[in-house]
This record gives structure tokens, sequence and C-alpha cells, in this order.
């Protein structure tokens, strides 16, 4: 998605808060995060701590409204059993559920198409996920597992055909929105043309507001040319001094296992580089290690699965601070658990 883990974190001066990581838990157990304002030294401090508890919180200090909103890709949605306190925390969110493996030998039922031409289904879906991330600054150092299960939503899916003298021509529209910390949330606007898929605009909203991503023209995430094409694009908001740069190629035909159905992909690979040229943050991804996207044009673009790494820095009080995440990510479902338009 261009990656949403870390795009425009850094603009969307949120409000100054701590972030709190579950750093241990496995099986069934639920993963807690929540919110306080105390350092690791009061955090680590209270006689009820010791014994080590089954779930320990790790406090980040966010001393900039952009580490706050970096940090936020690390959280992950409530699911609907889970509520948040009026006073700000903590979060329970769940652990992933069980996802059953594909038959030996099974294959797709449908071909991924070399466009799309269908729109995706709105709603909303779950993902499960494996990887770490690292978060380092002059003042803390912390590292940890990625979330194990996060929600998305796909929602103003609009489709629209524009006639002329050579014929019509379809574009798709649709919104995919990433819940985080605090209420806060990432909604990317996509847009599918006979012959590319665009990021088209990024929005970050948190408690103290939100921040916008608008290039003046689109980013192309893939072009509709075939396996082995290739493409670089550029965006620059002039609002906010962001320049989005990505180089992409579509690799491979792949069929990805989504908890026991194998659906037909393709894999695009790509190198994004974000910067700010106002306050300096820098995003992009390992040079080794390049993200993929799995992209279901069958099923009107939607990620049957994901894989990032990428490096954020950005200011930090008096210095500069690095968030790193390697993880990969895949559906638990082609179908939304919640219907929507």
């Amino acid at each position: 998605m261009i990656s949403t883990k870390l795009r425009l974190a850094a603009a969307a001066g949120a409000a100054v808060a701590t972030l709190v990581l579950a750093a241990c838990g496995s099986g069934n157990q639920d993963v807690q995060i929540g919110l306080e304002r105390q350092g690791a030294n009061l955090a680590f401090s209270d006689p009820a701590l010791n014994p080590r508890p089954k779930t320990v919180f790790v406090y980040v200090p966010a001393t900039s409204g952009a580490a706050a909103a970096l940090l936020t890709p690390l959280s992950y949605p409530t699911s609907a059993s889970a509520e948040e306190s009026q006073s700000g925390g903590p979060f329970v969110y769940r652990s992933a559920p069980p996802c059953p493996k594909a038959p030996p030998g099974a294959t797709p039922s449908q071909r991924a198409s070399m466009s799309i031409e269908v729109a995706p289904l709105a709603g909303n879906y779950g993902t499960h996920n494996q990887g770490t991330f690292d978060y380092s600054s002059s003042t803390y150092k912390l590292k940890g597992p990625y979330p194990p299960a996060t929600n998305m939503s796909i929602k103003n899916v609009k489709r629209t055909v524009t006639s002329s003298s050579s014929g019509d021509t379809v574009t798709i529209a649709w919104d995919v929105t990433l819940q985080g910390l605090a209420g806060s949330t990432t909604t990317t606007s996509y847009q599918a043309t006979p012959s590319e898929l665009d990021l088209v605009k990024q929005v970050v909203t948190t408690q103290a507001g939100s921040s916008t991503f608008a290039p003046a023209s689109p980013v192309e995430i893939m072009g509709f040319g075939g396996l082995g094409s290739t493409w670089t694009s550029e965006g620059v908001d002039p609002k906010t001094g962001t320049v989005m740069k990505v180089s992409g190629e579509v690799a491979a035909e792949e069929a990805v296992d989504v908890c026991g159905t194998r659906y037909d992909s393709y894999k695009v690979v790509s190198n994004e580089q974000v910067i700010n040229i106002i306050d300096g943050t820098q995003s992009q991804t390992s040079a080794s290690d390049p993200n993929i996207y799995w992209v279901a044009t069958e099923l009107g673009g939607v990620f049957l699965a994901e894989h990032i790494d990428e490096s954020e820095s950005f200011p930090s009080g008096s210095g500069t601070a690095t968030l790193t995440v390697d993880e990969t990510s895949t559906l638990d479902s082609v179908k939304p658990a919640v219907a929507g338009r």
C-alpha cells in the first residue's frame, strides 16, 4: 500500500503521549496496549511488576508529535468486543485467529487479470502478521514483535465511466483505512485506471488533528504492462513539502494461500522513498529487501499479502529517532467480515 506502515507519520502532528507496546505474550493470550504519561523507570518501579507479569508494558515517551504518529502503525485495531476506556487506555487486542493452510496441490480457481476491471468488496477485513519493529532514539531503544493481528477496511468504492470519441474509460476508486492507537487512523485513497494502479491521497488522523499527503499527480503503485514491466513514479505535495518516489516491477504471477484457499495475484516488487523537505523526515525501503505486494487484480486490486521492510528517521527532541518495521501480513479472508458500501 505504498506502505501505510510508515507513510506520513512525521507530518501528523499527533498529541504527545506515551506509546505502550506489549513485549511478550503467546498462544491465545490477549495482548494489551495502553497509554501512560510516565517513563520506563517509573513503569518498572512498581512492586506489582515483580515478579514479571504475563504481559509486560514498555513505555516509550513520544517526545514530539511526529514520534507519536510514527509509532501508530505498530498498533492495531480492537476486535468488536474490545473497548477503549475513556481515560485513554488500556487497549485490548486479540491474538490472530487460527489460519488453516491450503491442501497440497490446491490451485486458484481464477487467474489474475493484467488490469483491474472490477471493484473491490467494501467492508472490514482482518490480517495475520509476522515480523518485528525496532525503535531507537538518543534516549530510548526498543525492539519487539510486530502485532500478530490487524484490521483494515475498504470503503468509498466508486466506479466511473468516462465516454469519449475513442470509447469508454473505466476508473475504479476506493479507500483503505488502517486504525492505530488512541483512535488514530491512516486512510489511503487508490484509483485504478486502464493502465495503472495509483495512490491518490493519504490522510493520517490523530486526537490532535489530521495531516494529508495529496500529491499534485497520483503516484503509480502498479503498472499494467505485463510480467517484467517496470515503472518509476514521483508525487509532490507542495502544501506539505512531501515528495514520494516509487520504482516498481511486476516480478511474477504467484498464488497466495489465504487461510486455506489459494488465490492468484501479481507480485509487485517496490522500492519507495519519502522525503519531507521542510522538517527533514525521511523514509525508505531496505536496499536489500524491497517491499512486496501481492495484488489480486481479479478481486479489484485487493492486496492479498504484503511484505514491508522500511525505516524512517525523524526529528526527536534535540536529535533524530529511527523506526524500522520488517513484517509480512496476509489477509484472513478475501471476503470482508462486515460488509460495507
